[in-house]
């Protein structure tokens, strides 16, 4: 264990940890965006930006190990507004409307321009929708007007399911998320589990709904409807008691 001072305060932190580590596992909070802990995706937000003394720039606490007597301070007005500097930056290729997004309830980004009262400097007009909407795949919707480019979902992918089947690509000229080629999930190596979509802070990757579909069945007097849970029910209910991923909680 060694020692460092966080915000005035000493605490002793494990060796070889990384300054965003120390200030959570000592019960403090740090603006975070990309970072996911089981993925270990980070360094490309930059909104975890704090202030070590005796360095001249700041620094990213995801990528930063911390050092013994290291002195960091969260809470300056220099980490403040490099942090609304970078949200301010990421609302500019964020379409910023919150009525009609799936994910306005629980949005990880929206809770982030809230906090450091961010606005976008240049705001993202959208003119044509289905420009950046891909709805080919009967399970998963890509609208990437709402993507902030965190790399949460390709992390997750790789790690949870091994098959890099949600990368970086080029799309028309720009740097996006899909798939290789950018075939429909349902063409690539994607087994269409959701994790991409769990991982997911705003509303770019969501689940397609298939409600009135059943509900047009069950109210159709000429269909017989059976209904049958889905393997991956059974394994999602598990990862919310924390059994991991996959496991079959069937009783």
């Amino acid at each position: 264990m060694i020692n460092v001072t966080i915000n005035g305060n000493v605490y002793q932190v494990e060796e070889g940890s990384t300054i965003l580590e120390a200030i959570r596992n000592n019960g403090m909070d740090i603006t975070t965006l990309c970072y996911l802990k089981e993925c270990m995706n980070i360094g490309k937000c930059g909104v975890c930006a704090v202030e070590v003394e005796g360095k001249n720039n700041l620094v990213l606490a995801c990528l930063t190990k911390v050092e013994d007597g290291m002195v960091i301070k969260t809470d300056t007005e220099k980490v403040q507004e490099r942090v609304k500097a970078r949200v301010s930056a990421l609302l500019n290729k964020h379409e910023f409307k919150c009525g009609p997004c799936p994910r306005r309830e629980n949005c990880e980004f929206l809770k982030l321009v809230i906090k450091t009262k961010a606005k976008a400097s240049k705001p993202f007009v959208v003119e044509d929708k289905e420009k950046y909407v891909d709805s080919r795949s009967s399970a998963i919707m890509l609208d990437r007007s709402k993507c902030v480019l965190c790399g949460r979902c390709v992390a997750a992918c790789k790690e949870f399911t091994n098959t890099c089947s949600i990368q970086f690509i080029k799309k028309d000229g720009q740097r996006a998320v899909g798939t290789v080629e950018d075939k429909c999930f349902d063409e690539s190596t994607c087994l269409l589990c959701g994790q991409c979509v769990i991982a997911c802070p705003v509303g770019a990757l969501t689940e397609k709904p298939h409600i009135d579909r059943v509900k047009a069945a069950i109210e159709d007097p000429k269909k017989h409807v059976i209904v049958a849970m889905a393997p991956a029910v059974r394994a999602a209910l598990g990862e919310l008691f924390n059994m991991g991923y996959g496991q079959d909680v069937t009783g």
